[in-house]
């Protein structure tokens, strides 16, 4: 019963979005919370991100007959190859949320919101990297989720792969600061009390 109810708590806890504020404490430090204050800070939350499917324009017949290209003496490439991304594929990509060194406190599911430009490509994925290893598998959406990562400092970086499984951008690294009530509430521990 108590795995059925905690299992319940995660799956609850990254489908919930809160309003969350920021605030200067009287030592300087940031805090969050989800109660404003007078000197608070709200701060947007990102919408789930899409992927938007458009469809490529019907190509044009040409005005006047052409007359086919000779034969070329090179082996053709067949016409998958031409659609493979590389690394001039995308101008930019990057991590929007979390921030660089930002502070997450005792979040079970840690949201991770990225941007490209243009859009993930098809056959395109993304692989989120955390200290270094990969984070599950690589998929196509701007928006994926962490989920039970251990207190303390951690680099995170993600990779788009193109569909010969390259890794053609990477976006920068950042830190970010894992917080949690106890040890007791660390992923570690709940893995061992199971």
């Amino acid at each position: 019963m108590k795995k059925l109810l905690t299992l319940l708590l995660i799956c609850m806890a990254g489908m919930t979005y809160a309003t969350v504020f920021v605030n200067q404490n009287s030592n300087g430090g940031i805090e969050y919370t989800d109660t404003p204050t007078d000197t608070s800070q709200k701060i947007d939350v990102p919408a789930v991100n899409s992927i938007s499917t458009s469809k490529p324009a019907a190509p044009t017949a040409p005005a006047t007959p052409t007359t086919p290209p000779a034969p070329s003496s090179a082996p053709s490439q067949p016409a998958a190859d031409a659609a493979i991304s590389t690394d001039s594929t995308y101008q930019s990509f990057e991590i929007a949320s979390p921030k660089n060194e930002e502070n997450i406190q005792n979040q079970a599911v840690i949201s991770v919101s990225m941007t490209a430009d243009p859009n993930i490509k098809a056959g395109d994925k993304i692989q989120l990297m955390l200290d270094g290893k990969p984070v599950g598998t690589p998929v196509s959406a701007l928006y994926q989720e962490l989920g039970l990562v251990e207190r303390g400092a951690h680099t995170l970086y993600a990779e788009i792969i193109n569909s010969q499984n390259q890794a053609i951008k990477r976006s920068s690294s950042l830190t970010i600061y894992v917080h949690r009530n106890s040890a007791v509430t660390s992923p570690a521990m709940r893995n061992n009390s199971n």
